[in-house]
């Protein structure tokens, strides 16, 4: 049998579908597997399901099967979503990569990313800015890493490199002697701090004066 992708009829939108079975087998939680005569599979939520009054035996047109699969699947991403950024925020590829995990289909997704981008209900730029702001405060990484690490959370590299060249040298200065205190403090001697400036990719110039005014 042809199964068709979820949300998807019949090509044609005038032909009159038969609903041959409303099943929990197989369908995401929260949703009935709806079986159409032509093959089709569709998941609707248990709320689609009683509004449209969808059950073994109803008849729907193609294109009417097909717009209401598609209302329920925003519907479905809009909680979903909406659940997610009540805890964290997060950029817009890593919203993608859980939706499209989750089964929802990639042109629901992409649409729905596109309605929260305008209604400015995310912005990888502003989480770009929070989440450097937020690492240079707690461990911070010289402009090198801090780049290489928002390219690897999903952050665009002209976005990645427009919020970390941002940063004034001051600022970055002040963040990695506050770090070499900190490794000091912690009983580390001067090869063993200049050692992990290092490897965090801090300049030659700049740990340079940092171990200088550890030693002062």
């Amino acid at each position: 049998m042809d199964i068709r992708k979820q949300g998807e009829a019949s090509s044609s939108p005038s032909v009159s579908l038969r609903i041959v079975s409303v099943t929990k087998e197989g369908a995401p939680s929260g949703c009935m597997a709806v079986h159409a005569d032509d093959g089709s599979l569709l998941f609707l939520s248990h709320s689609c399901i009683k509004k449209h009054s969808v059950s073994e035996g109803s008849f729907f047109y193609s294109k009417q099967l097909s717009s209401i699969a598609a209302e329920d699947e925003r519907y479905r991403i809009s909680l979903y979503v909406d659940r997610l950024l009540r805890r964290f925020s997060y950029p817009v590829s890593v919203l993608r990569k859980k939706l499209l995990n989750r089964g929802f289909s990639k042109d629901v997704v992409e649409d729905f990313l596109v309605s929260l981008n305008k209604a400015g209900l995310v912005d990888d730029e502003a989480y770009a800015r929070m989440w450097v702001q937020s690492r240079m405060e707690k461990s911070p990484l010289s402009p090198v890493y801090l780049k290489a690490k928002l390219v690897q959370k999903g952050i665009d590299a002209s976005v990645a490199d427009r919020v970390v060249n941002s940063l004034e040298e001051d600022v970055v200065m002040d963040s990695a002697f506050d770090y070499a205190k900190k490794l000091a403090r912690q009983g580390l001697d001067i090869e063993k701090i200049a050692s992990r400036l290092k490897n965090r990719a801090y300049p030659y110039n700049m740990i340079k004066k940092i171990l200088h005014k550890i030693k002062a």
